[in-house]
């Protein structure tokens, strides 16, 4: 039978949610196949079809893996497990402890490291203790505190988690086509990722399965990598076709074990597969921006180029985010005629989860994600610039102050750009042998607007072993922003998927 969800909001105390998933899942799953700790979401076909989910039929050939770490796993899965994880044919559940989540089995899939690696390397040392942990009866989300330490300049402020997690992704994958081979589609997402199942079906019907592809949000790695070289952002999702895992996991069988001792030296573990698929197999991403967002509602990038979009993943949402979604496509798909083939679009996140919000003009230690490059648009020239070049960049409007020397002044410049809806003010200082080297301001703009996060004052060490202090103050054309909002369309007519 098939699990439905009371028309409620979900409760926020971890305890009774915890309670909630335990008890309805061994009242409707209890016939889950122990021997491959695979679980059928989907249920008996005589139960009624949840809005959110597409027929069993359509994705009975796609095995979704999430990916998750041993001091979040019960504090993230059973929210998802009560929502999106319902649509999921196959599911798969990857971390960094063997451990059961009722009828679930989560899998470990660092267990094939080397034992000698395993048990001295600085990075493992929080998995060393999860096991220590578990093998003595305490409580592993205590540990979701402890710090990387191994840490560098480029991993600074991260935990112990963040730095055992790289580890994971080319053993998860292996494992993936172990458990569940010849399948046409491997979707890899996180316990914080949000999924629009109907829009994921529709947008993988536009692939063939049987050649190797690599899907997902890119990211550049410039300086690692050089130009034109993009891996898929993890929480975000990334999505592997058939041809791709076979060769990933039959042709060079045994890959993700002949990496192993070349993860210690890169970043993160989305970057490292996107490397070992361009070495080993020859195969780069295939962009699925921006349809695979690694943005939630309040941090979405609003704006033309979205706004008529499909929505098939957000990232970062806490648990009351992902119910708020949840049933958010419930009541989308509930009341849009089905004969219209309807499809959930950022318009839709917008206009439904944050209609009547009104944006701030300006708020300190507050980051709106202006600097984002997509979007990044060129500050105005300040006028005595523009008597030196009057050739260049004519007839733009020109403003008295340069932008970079303060937040008013770049508010001002955002004031005077048509295209800029927001900005924000880096003001950054930098000291060296316990004197002040430099300091000063970057302005940027955009030509999209969001919330974004709060985001205090930060200082870290970096690789000169240099103190450098950051701090953030964002603001907003809040007039524009109406205008704009006032003037979108409704109706955006056809969906474009590419």
């Amino acid at each position: 039978m098939l699990l439905t969800i009371p028309r409620a909001p979900l409760p926020t105390g971890l305890a009774f949610l915890s309670g909630l998933f335990l008890l309805t899942y061994l009242y409707f799953h209890a016939s889950s196949s122990p021997n491959t700790h695979l679980l059928s979401i989907k249920g008996s076909t005589q139960s009624p079809q949840l809005s959110q989910c597409p027929p069993s039929s359509a994705i009975s050939n796609i095995v979704l893996s999430i990916k998750t770490g041993a001091t979040e796993a019960f504090d993230k899965l059973p929210t998802q497990l009560l929502t999106i994880l319902q649509c999921a044919d196959t599911l798969l559940l990857f971390s960094d402890l063997e451990q059961d989540i009722h009828s679930l089995h989560i899998h470990d899939v660092l267990s094939r490291y080397d034992p000698e690696f395993l048990a001295n390397h600085a990075d493992f040392e929080l998995y060393r203790k999860q096991k220590e942990y578990q093998a003595e009866g305490r409580d592993v989300q205590t540990l979701s505190t402890m710090k990387d330490s191994n840490s560098d300049w480029r991993t600074a402020g991260h935990n112990a988690a963040w730095a055992l997690d790289k580890y994971k992704f080319l053993h998860m994958i292996e494992r993936a086509w172990e458990l569940q081979p010849d399948k046409d589609w491997y979707v890899f997402a996180e316990t914080d990722t949000y999924i629009v199942w109907r829009n994921l079906v529709k947008w993988l019907e536009r692939f063939d399965p049987s050649k190797s592809l690599y899907l997902g949000r890119g990211e550049p790695m410039k300086k690692e990598e050089g130009e034109g070289f993009y891996f898929a952002h993890g929480g975000s999702g990334f999505v592997l076709s058939r041809a791709a895992m076979y060769d990933f996991c039959v042709t060079k069988k045994g890959l993700a074990s002949r990496w192993d001792a070349r993860i210690p030296d890169l970043w993160f573990g989305d970057y490292v597969v996107a490397k070992a698929l361009k070495e080993e197999l020859g195969l780069n991403l295939t962009s699925a921006a921006p349809m695979f967002s690694g943005h939630k509602p309040m941090s979405l990038p609003i704006g033309a180029g979205i706004w008529c979009r499909p929505v098939i993943t957000q990232h970062h949402l806490r648990s009351e985010e992902v119910q708020t979604l949840w049933m958010l496509e419930d009541d989308f798909y509930t009341n849009t005629s089905s004969s219209s083939a309807p499809h959930l679009r950022f318009s839709h996140l917008f206009r439904d989860l944050l209609s009547g919000v009104k944006f701030p003009e300006r708020r300190d230690e507050w980051d709106n994600a202006s600097n984002d490059n997509v979007y990044t648009i060129k500050a105005p020239r300040t006028r005595a610039q523009a008597k030196e070049k009057p050739n260049e960049r004519v007839g733009e409007p020109t403003v008295e102050k340069d932008p970079n020397s303060s937040p008013d002044a770049c508010n001002t410049a955002c004031e005077v750009t048509e295209a800029c809806f927001q900005w924000a003010h880096l003001n950054f200082t930098t000291i060296e042998d316990d004197e002040k080297k430099h300091g000063g301001g970057i302005c940027y703009l955009s030509s999209v607007f969001r919330f974004g996060d709060q985001r205090p004052e930060e200082s870290w060490v970096d690789e000169k072993n240099a103190t450098n202090i950051h701090l953030w103050t964002s603001g907003w054309q809040t007039p524009k922003i109406e205008k704009w909002l006032a003037e979108a369309p409704d109706d955006c007519g056809k969906v474009e998927w590419s």
